[in-house]
C-alpha cells in the first residue's frame, strides 16, 4: 500500500517496515535553516532541528542490513558519508547525476550491491536501481518533500511510504501519491 504521513524524522522511536530506504535530506546545515523558515512560514511551526540531528537520526534508525540511499549534493555529500558510517553502514558506491539544469547531485549507495550507473537524472536514478532488486520492493522516504520520489517509485510499479514534516508539503505529497495509484490494483501489500 502506498501512504504519507505528517512526520518529523526527530519523531520517530523507530522506522516504518520497509526493504529500501531512498531519501533527500536537506542538504548541510543552510537547508535545514530555510526547511525550518518555510515551515514557520507555511504552518506556524518553530522549530530548532539542526542537520546535524536529522543525519544522526538517519543513521540511527535505517537498519544497516537494507539498501539505504542518500540523494545529496555534489559540492558537500562528503559531510554525509562519516556520520552514516558512524551508524554502521557501509557506502558502497557513489554515482553522479544531473538534478536539475544547474545542479549536480550524488546518488549514494549503503549497504547494497545495486546503485544506478553515473549520469542518469534523478528519478530514472531511483527507477533503474529499483528495478535491480526484480520484485516489488516497500521504499520508506523520511524526507518526503513534494513527492518526486513518491512518483518514480510508485510509476516503477512499487511501494512507496513517505514521511514529511511540514503540513502544506504533506497535502501535496498525499495528491502525488493518489493522482499516480494510491491503492491502484496490483500495488496494495498487506
Amino acid at each position: 500500500m502506498n501512504k504519507a504521513e505528517c512526520k518529523s524524522i526527530l519523531d520517530y522511536k523507530q522506522f516504518p517496515t520497509y526493504d529500501i530506504l531512498w531519501c533527500d535530506p536537506p542538504w548541510e546545515e543552510r537547508m535545514t535553516k530555510w526547511f525550518r523558515t518555510k515551515l514557520t512560514k507555511d504552518a506556524g511551526i518553530q522549530t530548532d532541528f539542526t542537520f546535524e540531528q536529522i543525519i544522526n537520526k538517519l543513521g540511527q534508525l535505517a537498519n544497516p542490513d537494507k539498501p539505504l540511499y542518500i540523494e545529496y549534493d555534489i559540492k558537500y555529500y562528503m559531510n554525509v558519508i562519516p556520520r552514516l558510517v558512524k551508524h554502521g553502514h557501509n557506502l558502497v558506491n557513489v554515482s553522479e547525476h544531473p538534478l536539475y539544469q544547474k545542479s549536480r547531485c550524488v546518488v549514494l549507495a549503503f549497504n547494497t550491491d545495486k546503485f544506478p550507473t553515473n549520469e542518469t537524472d534523478g528519478v530514472t536514478a531511483i527507477i533503474e536501481t529499483l528495478n535491480q532488486y526484480g520484485t516489488k520492493q516497500l521504499v520508506f522516504d523520511p524526507f518526503a518533500g513534494l513527492g518526486v520520489t513518491a512518483k518514480a517509485v510508485i510509476n516503477a510499479g512499487h511501494y512507496y511510504h513517505g514521511s514529511e514534516i511540514n503540513p502544506s508539503r504533506y497535502k501535496k505529497l498525499q495528491g502525488v501519491i493518489e493522482q499516480n495509484g494510491h491503492n491502484k490494483k496490483g500495488h496494495d501489500k498487506q
